[in-house]
């Protein structure tokens, strides 16, 4: 008897362009059950995943959306650095410092991170706007 295994790809980027550094570009690739082609990934993960209004989930759930979604320009870093950590902490990876979330995310970027002035000595701890107890209460 043969099984088919259905997947699910997902892209993104963010970053301000060439001049300002650095632009990221990623995907993911989700295996899911063979009877959920054509599902939503949304609905797929909603106990846990919603999408959000302004940066925040409803019902307390993690929020996963476009980055432009979970923060805008001058405004709080809270909402994306929240879902940031508290989904990085559900695989086990706490990062204590920007420096350490710049290894985790995109080792081979670092040595071209550090040459930008304006990341010079650049490393506070984490989190920088949240609560850990709220990273750690999404994490779950």
């Amino acid at each position: 008897m043969r099984h088919s295994v259905a997947y699910l790809l997902g892209t993104d980027e963010a970053g301000y362009g060439p001049n300002l550094g650095p632009l990221i570009i990623t995907g993911t690739l989700w295996r899911v059950p063979d009877t959920s082609l054509g599902c939503d990934l949304y609905d797929l993960l909603s106990e846990a995943v919603d999408r959000p209004a302004r940066g925040v989930a409803p019902g307390g759930k993690l929020a996963i959306a476009d980055s432009k979604l979970l923060y805008r320009s001058k405004g709080p870093l809270g909402p994306l650095e929240q879902n940031v950590l508290a989904a990085l902490a559900s695989f086990g990876q706490r990062p204590a410092r920007w420096g350490d979330l710049c290894r985790l995310l995109a080792p081979d970027c670092v040595p071209c991170v550090e040459q930008v002035p304006w990341h010079a000595g650049f490393d506070p701890a984490l989190p920088l706007d949240e609560t850990s107890s709220e990273i750690d209460r999404l994490s779950r």
